[in-house]
């Protein structure tokens, strides 16, 4: 009788590992709010006053110090990093939740803005300082679950070094060239894990630079005039457009790019190939295992 039964295990096992990666975590952190903009002069570790973090929406105090396992909502308010021209400023809370607001990022120089979980529900980085080799921001883990855009405006020179660990979520990342003088704005992009990432990276003119291989579930879009560099990379999306046109499945060089209305330049190239999500590929796997064990149990049988 036992017999009939043991082909159910391996299924049950499947169910119960699914059923365990689904558990919230029962462990609450704390949360802390934006209640007002954050004026020139600030920065985003700072307490005390009416532009620091309050541990409720509207009314309460000020926190006494920075939470580095807490969660930071921005609430439609402006926040700052510090102006730092040299070192890393390092973002004092656990998580930082962008809520369709500003961040006016501040580094110069060498200076290095590093935050270690970061949620984008909405918003943009405006570059504050003009640094035309680049502001550096460097984001640990970055989930976005809305658009986000990086941009700088106005009549001077800059430039953005943004470098990534983790990146998952869907929306679309925007490198944009609003300045009214026709400053060549540099933008150069490194992850080292986008593999979970379904959003779209669009270029809205200026000059973006890969600075290391990416593969992504997501897709590219290069608008007509914008200027890519492969330098030497290779990127892989699952969906490739420059200007007005949708390119199929293959690998394109910059020579290949350049003739479709962008600047491209440098070694490397960029694929166009399906790829699935990690989740997807961990439970086709584990289904195919429970697969195997539900035949070799009959075989047995």
């Amino acid at each position: 009788m036992k017999s009939k039964f043991r082909h159910i295990r391996p299924l049950l096992l499947v169910a119960s590992v699914l059923s365990a990666a689904a558990l919230p975590s029962t462990a609450q952190a704390a949360d802390y709010y934006l209640q007002n903009d954050q004026s020139a002069g600030w920065g985003w570790n700072q307490l005390t006053g009416g532009t620091g973090w309050f541990t409720s929406p509207s009314g309460g105090s000020n926190a006494t110090a920075m939470d580095p396992a807490g969660i930071y909502h921005t609430r439609g308010k402006i926040l700052r990093s510090t102006n730092n021209a040299t070192g890393t400023d390092t973002f004092g809370g656990g998580t930082l939740i962008l809520e369709n607001s500003l961040f006016i990022l501040k580094t110069s120089g060498a200076g290095t803005a590093v935050i270690n979980h970061l949620i984008t529900q909405g918003g943009s980085f405006s570059l504050g300082n003009i640094v035309a080799t680049g502001q550096n921001l460097s984001v640990s883990t970055f989930e976005q679950t809305d658009s986000t855009r990086f941009y700088a405006d106005g009549t001077s020179n800059r430039g953005l070094n943004l470098t990534i660990g983790t990146l998952s979520g869907e929306g679309t990342m925007t490198f944009e060239n609003l300045t009214t003088n026709g400053s060549t704005i540099n933008f150069s992009l490194g992850i080292t894990d986008a593999s979970a990432f379904t959003g779209t990276f669009s270029l809205l003119g200026g000059n973006l630079k890969f600075t290391s291989d990416l593969s992504t579930a997501g897709s590219l879009s290069l608008a007509t005039g914008s200027n890519v560099d492969l330098n030497g990379k290779s990127v892989t999306v699952s969906s490739l457009t420059v200007g007005s046109t949708t390119l199929d499945s293959g690998t394109f060089s910059a020579a290949q790019l350049a003739t479709y209305g962008v600047t491209a330049t440098g070694d490397g190239f960029i694929t166009v190939a399906a790829i699935p999500e990690p989740a997807h590929a961990a439970l086709t796997v584990l289904l195919a295992a429970a697969g195997a064990a539900l035949a070799l149990r009959r075989r047995k049988a």
